[in-house]
């Protein structure tokens, strides 16, 4: 990239990116313990 900022505004959108879907995928995860510890299946 020819300008500093354009390259760092993309790599902070890609980091939004990665941890708005690893947060969702926490998410999950911890719904499935949930249910597993209370016998509910999902």
């Amino acid at each position: 990239h020819r300008s500093v900022q354009t390259t760092l505004l993309y790599i902070h959108l890609s980091g939004r990116d990665l941890s708005r879907k690893l947060a969702s995928g926490m998410a999950q995860i911890h719904a499935r313990r949930v249910a597993m510890l209370t016998g509910s299946n999902i």
